[in-house]
């Protein structure tokens, strides 16, 4: 293999595919990237066993080949390549190394044989595709993916959960004590030409949501596994067998009490007062009354307290109700509105939050189970 390229086209590149390949990993192979030169193109390949990044930018082949290398130490030889600002860097395999040179810099490393590379297959036989708009595959991620749980015990819930219908498309994700749910419909909204429901690792998505450029996102699964196409990468992932909860059944069909908030101000309110909360429970309560709601947190042990009080446009029964500072926060500073409602029923049942007022063909909810308030 010899191919001659910019240095800081291929950084961009490196910085990517790196970014999937694990430091934990116990296969060594694993901690390689798979270096491929084919006619006009170079591409680099990492992957952590459950998922593969495949990154082509175009290049100058003089030699096609394909050779295995240490992903760390090539980054960082890539990187002083473009850090100096030379135009091309050549890169050539000759018999078990890698060497890396320029006018008056060279780099050589061990290569390895990529007979033992896993790779995934990009073409899956009678996979059924479609097409998601990368702005609204990334802001359905943000809003859902802070309420993936980050327990390995708890699989099902270790990922985001699509579905597709012919005329919406769902995004729902969830801990067990905070859950978040996006709907999209109106013209256009992407379907595979059949309801399915992949449940996709979290640890994918946040390495799609790098690759997000603007452009359409290609989306093509079957029988576990699922392929992202973005520009000139291609992302491929084993999908969670597990089955994701039955979330529909816990989201309120309606409410006693609703408020409505600026969510800036929420949260800095919130901040306040969880300076002085409870460190094991985090619980801060929040009282409901006529044209108010009350913020208050105390830690016994230094026997501190901290209050904070908003006023709002509210004429219901008065309500307290406490909850995890740090479950409330994840779900307020996870959305993208000005204002926010919270819709309640009693101070042990589920609150649900939405941003006010609706939008439509884009409809977002967060649930979150309150917490239990000592004496009360």
């Amino acid at each position: 293999m010899k191919v001659r390229v910019s240095p800081i086209a291929l950084r961009e590149l490196v910085s990517k595919v790196g970014y999937v390949i694990s430091p934990r990993t116990t296969q060594p192979v694993l901690k390689n990237f798979l270096i491929e030169a084919e006619g006009s193109s170079f591409s680099f390949c990492g992957n952590d066993g459950n998922m593969m990044l495949r990154g082509t930018i175009e290049a100058t082949v003089e030699e096609e080949g394909t050779v295995c290398v240490d992903a760390k130490k090539m980054t960082d030889i890539v990187s002083v390549y473009a850090q100096s600002s030379y135009p091309e860097m050549m890169i050539e395999s000759v018999d078990d190394k890698v060497i890396c040179f320029s006018e008056d810099t060279k780099h050589s490393l061990a290569g390895g044989s990529p007979s033992d590379y896993p790779v995934f297959d990009t073409d899956i036989p009678g996979a059924v595709s479609t097409t998601i708009g990368s702005d609204v595959m990334r802001r359905a991620l943000s809003l859902t993916m802070y309420a993936v749980s980050t327990d390995l015990n708890r699989l099902c819930l270790s990922g985001v959960l699509f579905e597709f219908f012919p005329d919406q498309m769902r995004v729902v994700a969830s801990d067990g004590h905070i859950l978040s749910f996006v709907r999209i419909t109106g013209e256009g909204v992407p379907y595979f030409g059949e309801a399915i429901s992949p449940l996709i690792p979290n640890r994918t998505l946040t390495t799609l949501l790098k690759l997000l450029d603007g452009g359409d996102v290609q989306v093509k699964t079957k029988e576990g596994r699922i392929i992202f196409t973005v520009g000139n990468y291609t992302l491929v992932s084993n999908l969670i067998s597990e089955r994701f909860p039955a979330y529909e059944q816990v989201i309120p069909r309606e409410s006693k009490g609703e408020i409505v908030l600026d969510r800036t101000s929420f949260i800095d309110a919130l901040n306040s007062v969880r300076i002085l909360e409870n460190p094991l429970t985090h619980l801060v309560k929040l009282s409901i009354s006529e044209g108010r709601i009350e913020f208050s947190a105390s830690d016994t042990q230094i026997y501190g307290e901290a209050y904070r009080r908003l006023d709002a446009d509210y004429s219901g029964e008065s309500i307290c109700i406490g909850f995890s500072s740090e479950a409330l926060l994840k779900i307020l500073k996870g959305a993208d509105c000005e204002r926010i409602k919270l819709l309640f029923n009693s101070p042990k049942s589920t609150v649900m939050l939405q941003p006010f007022p609706k939008e439509e063909g884009f409809d977002h909810l967060a649930l979150i189970m309150p917490s239990n308030i000592p004496g009360e």
